[in-house]
């Protein structure tokens, strides 16, 4: 079963988190062992296991795009691979030959492997339709042996889809609607990994291509289930980008991902998106109504798994903000402390981190500049750079404090830097933010 390495655990290995690079380590496995029988050297499995392994942990922190991790890890145990062949058949793939072919014009290790070009793209190709066949192969499975023998023979063959039909008794629509659900998977994935690097036109393209291809009252759980998943994401994109795609959008997005997560009776979700309806109603300022919505997600939110209490925690976090954003600073103290005692528990430090930033927002209007400083800088002091809102968020925050605390040429540069950043990623909620927090210190001015 292959195994999914995000882009965001592949950056949290490169800042160096130890349990990050053990799962990556054990993770890629899969893909190594592919390799290593692509070159036929299965009896040096074990050793280039272990030594591919190493090169992994010495070159992470080299690689430049996270995202291309497989790609990357790909070349790595290829290149390891090709070197051994050096080692044990020097007369044929010596360092004195091209590697597509020997100076007598035999074929090359290379080529006698299946493998007709030795350039890192052919290498790639061939691994891809490694890929290809394990996924049609994962998807015939789950239809049945009847399935899986039909569409190795469409694989290896070539043939079509009704060719295919024609050899069984399986109907077409069997075999489309496994594989139209897989591959709605993959992009779910993909768009997610989108997500976590702030790409949200990428990731809203892919959504959007999930909306099209099911709908509400599908008998399948499964699409039911890609569906709400493909609106919660759609809602979230919608939300921080609220002013190039519209709030009102969001929330729509977000009860329409309610009502199919309630027909699935997965209570959790539900109370996720009725907690983004209020985030929706506290961006457009209608505070009393975000808190009532925010107690009707709270009681969906029961267990006592790690997940729950992170999202209790940041439902805590998010009252708090909408109280700092009513003018009652003691409530919204009181709500970012249990925020933090329930989130300093759990196993997602970004929500924790997020909570501090918040403590320091809130320490800025109580005018305690040195506390407020010493919450946004621990905020950001360990969160991954790909976290773009919340990086920036501390230096929004960064601004307000230095203007409360007349440290002006040091507000201006970090105004500067937010400006460029909402601009970059389309945060123009943020953008609004800041410029009214400038205002507020212009008027303050004048005064």
């Amino acid at each position: 079963m292959k195994k999914y390495i995000s882009t965001e655990l592949v950056q949290k290995a490169q800042s160096g988190d130890k349990r990050a690079l053990r799962d990556i380590i054990l993770r890629s496995d899969n893909l190594i062992y592919k390799t290593i029988s692509a070159f036929r050297l299965a009896t040096e499995s074990e050793d280039l296991l272990q030594e591919i392994r190493i090169k992994i942990i010495e070159n992470l922190p080299g690689l430049k795009d996270p995202r291309k991790y497989p790609g990357w890890l790909k070349a790595l145990a290829h290149n390891h691979c090709i070197n051994l062949l050096k080692k044990k058949r020097p007369l044929l793939l010596s360092e004195g030959q091209e590697e597509n072919g020997g100076e007598d014009g035999q074929p090359s290790i290379l080529e006698t492997e299946g493998l007709e070009s030795s350039s890192f793209g052919e290498f790639e190709k061939y691994e891809a339709s490694l890929e290809h066949k394990e996924r049609i192969e994962k998807t015939a499975k789950a239809v049945g042996m009847e399935a899986f023998l039909l569409l190795d023979r469409a694989y290896v063959q070539g043939l079509t889809l009704e060719e295919l039909v024609s050899l069984g008794t399986l109907k077409k629509s069997a075999i489309s609607d496994k594989i139209k659900i897989e591959g709605a998977r993959w992009i779910l994935e993909e768009a997610n990994q989108d997500w976590n690097v702030a790409d949200y036109k990428e990731a809203r393209s892919k959504l959007l291509n999930i909306l099209f291809q099911f709908t509400p009252g599908d008998e399948s759980k499964d699409k039911r289930f890609l569906l709400a998943s493909a609106l919660s994401r759609l809602g979230d994109i919608h939300q921080v980008q609220g002013q190039i795609y519209g709030l009102d959008k969001s929330i729509d997005f977000f009860r329409r991902a309610k009502q199919i997560w309630d027909n699935l009776r997965d209570n959790k979700m539900a109370a996720y998106a009725t907690h983004m309806i209020a985030l929706g109603n506290n961006i457009a300022e209608n505070y009393e109504q975000a808190l009532k919505i925010l107690d009707e997600a709270k009681e969906g939110y029961r267990g006592k798994d790690g997940h729950t209490k992170q999202l209790l925690g940041d439902l805590e976090r998010d009252t708090a903000s909408i109280y700092l954003s009513m003018g009652k600073t003691k409530l919204a103290q009181s709500q970012i402390e249990k925020s933090l005692v329930l989130l300093e528990t759990v196993d997602h430090r970004e929500s924790y981190y997020a909570a501090l930033r918040k403590k320091g927002e809130i320490a800025i209007k109580l005018k305690h500049f040195d506390r407020a400083y010493s919450a946004i800088e621990d905020s950001i002091k360990e969160s991954p750079p790909y976290r773009a809102l919340h990086h920036l968020q501390a230096k929004i925050a960064k601004v307000e404090l230095f203007l409360a605390s007349k440290e002006i040429n040091q507000a201006l540069k970090y105004s500067a830097e937010a400006e460029a950043d909402c601009k970059k990623f389309g945060f123009l909620h943020q953008l609004s933010r800041l410029h009214e927090i400038l205002s507020q210190y212009a008027i303050m001015r004048q005064c």
